[in-house]
C-alpha cells in the first residue's frame, strides 16, 4: 500500500467525503484513480469538515505502479490539490491508526487575552468526554489532547492542537470555548463553534517517516488567488522549494 500525503483547499469543495453528484476531495481523487486504472478504492486516515483544509492529510491505496507516475498523475489532473509525500507499508495497514493529528486554527484577534485563552486551554489536555464538543456520531467520543499551544501572529491568533483523534467539529468547539467560553469546559454543552474556512489540518504523524518528492510549481498557481488559502499556498511553496519537512516525532 501506499500512503500519499497530501493537502487541499477545502473551501473549494463540497465536502471531504464521497457524495453522489458533489464536487469532494475524496470524489475527485477516486475518479482519477480509476479514470488511470491505479486504483479503485482509497482507505482514509482523516475525514476533514467541509470547508476545513489540509497540508498533510494521508490516503492509502493499493496499486502496483509506480509511486512518481501516480503523484505526477494526480498532481496534473486534480485542482485545489497537492499530493507532495509517500510512504509504502503493508497492504492490510490501516491509515486512520495514526500517532497523532495536528490541527492549526487562524482566530482573528479581536483583543483576546492569550494569558487566559492558555489558562482554558490547560483544561483540554489528556483524556476526557468530548461529547458536548462534537456533533452527535456513532463513535465514542473520549479523546485524548497532547498539547495545545497559542500565539499571537499580527492580526491573528494561531492556535495548534495536537491530539491522536478527533471527533466531528471537536477542534472548532474548542477553540469557541477558549475565545467565548467560560467556565467548566464539561459542564454544559458547548455553545460556540468557530467557522470552518480558517481551520487546516497540518499533519498526520506515524511511526515512520514520508518521503517527499519534487513538485512542479504549476500545480500552485491557483492558489494565490484564494483569500482563505494564502497560508496554504505559502505551505506548498515552501514543499516545491524542498524546505518543507515533517515534525519531530
Amino acid at each position: 500500500m501506499y500512503l500519499l500525503k497530501f493537502g487541499y483547499d477545502g473551501t473549494k469543495f463540497d465536502s471531504f467525503s464521497f457524495e453522489k453528484n458533489r464536487y469532494t476531495v475524496l470524489g475527485e481523487i477516486l475518479k482519477i484513480l480509476k479514470e488511470y486504472n491505479i486504483s479503485d478504492n482509497v482507505y482514509t486516515s482523516s475525514r476533514t469538515d467541509r470547508n476545513v483544509s489540509a497540508i498533510g492529510n494521508v490516503i492509502g491505496i493499493i496499486s502496483s505502479d509506480n509511486i512518481n507516475k501516480i503523484m505526477g498523475i494526480l498532481n496534473s489532473k486534480t485542482k485545489y490539490m497537492l499530493f507532495h509525500s509517500y510512504a509504502i507499508v503493508e497492504n492490510d495497514f490501516k491509515p486512520r491508526y495514526a500517532k497523532e493529528r495536528w490541527y492549526r486554527y487562524f482566530l482573528f484577534n479581536r483583543n483576546f487575552n492569550i494569558d487566559e485563552m492558555e489558562k482554558k486551554a490547560t483544561q483540554f489536555i489528556g483524556e476526557h468526554d468530548f461529547s458536548n464538543f462534537s456533533r452527535k456520531d456513532e463513535r465514542k467520543s473520549v479523546r485524548k489532547i497532547f498539547k495545545i499551544e497559542i500565539k499571537s501572529d499580527d492580526d491573528f491568533i494561531i492556535i495548534d492542537v495536537r491530539g491522536q483523534s478527533f471527533l466531528w467539529n471537536m477542534v472548532r468547539r474548542i477553540i469557541g470555548f477558549l475565545a467565548y467560553g467560560e467556565g467548566d469546559p464539561y459542564s454544559n454543552v458547548s455553545r460556540y463553534i468557530v467557522p470552518a474556512e480558517n481551520l487546516v489540518l497540518m499533519d498526520v504523524i506515524y511511526d515512520f517517516n514520508f518521503k517527499t518528492l519534487p513538485v512542479n510549481k504549476n500545480f500552485l498557481k491557483d492558489y494565490w488567488k484564494i483569500r482563505t488559502s494564502l497560508f496554504i499556498y505559502r505551505e506548498f511553496n515552501k514543499i516545491s522549494e524542498g524546505r518543507w519537512g515533517i515534525e519531530p516525532q
